[in-house]
């Protein structure tokens, strides 16, 4: 259940930890920013916690001023984090034709999860080779024009805003069309043992991608 709180530039203090760059704000939550000058970002609200409020004088631990005011936990509780940018890798020439790049978003943090996301970019013409995923694959794309087919199978051409699944164990290839760049989001999940979670085969000759 979430309550609107607000609170008096005497007593309100706000230790802002993540989007506003560390710094503390004084004042009428929803109404000041850290510069001093009037905001008014709609819905500064204190998010489920049950129980939870923020005392005056209390330092709530983190702020959103586009979302949300999130309020002190207890102690044995982890808080968001703001992950560090990881550097953008070249996908090996082994398992891929032409330029492709790829940015690690998510990965499991614990034995319970299993989510693998990553945003991958190719280079006009450049594709996978063919691989199957164990657990099936989900592709969202983002820019540019996707070429994406089974084997066997006819090409699907997909653009920004669609969605494609991949199967278990469906033998595939996914790449960007020869006169656009293309950026997806491919998200599988792992295997325990996470190396047997992709298969991959041979590659994509100019025939079957251009067929």
């Amino acid at each position: 259940m979430r309550r609107l709180m607000r609170y008096h530039r005497r007593v309100g203090r706000i230790q802002e930890s993540g989007g506003l760059g560390g710094s503390e704000i004084t004042g009428e939550c929803g109404e000041f920013g850290n510069d001093g000058t009037e905001r008014r970002p709609s819905g500064m609200e204190v998010l489920g916690v049950p129980g939870a409020s923020v005392t005056p004088g209390r330092v709530a631990s983190r702020v959103n001023w586009v979302g949300s005011a999130r309020t002190s936990h207890p102690e044995n509780e982890t808080l968001m984090e703001l992950d560090p940018r990881p550097a953008t890798a070249k996908n090996p020439p082994e398992r891929f034709t032409g330029d492709v790049w790829l940015d690690s978003i998510a990965a499991p943090r614990d034995p319970r999860q299993r989510m693998l996301v990553a945003k991958v970019r190719f280079a006009p013409g450049a594709r996978t080779a063919w691989h199957s995923h164990a657990l099936g694959q989900t592709l969202h794309i983002t820019q540019g024009v996707a070429w994406v087919q089974g084997r066997g199978e006819a090409k699907i051409v997909a653009y920004p805003g669609q969605t494609l699944y991949c199967p278990p164990g469906e033998e595939h290839w996914h790449g960007a069309s020869p006169d656009s760049f293309m950026e997806h989001l491919a998200m599988i999940d792992l295997l325990e043992n996470a190396t047997s979670s992709t298969t991959w085969l041979e590659h994509v000759t100019d025939e079957d991608y251009l067929g």
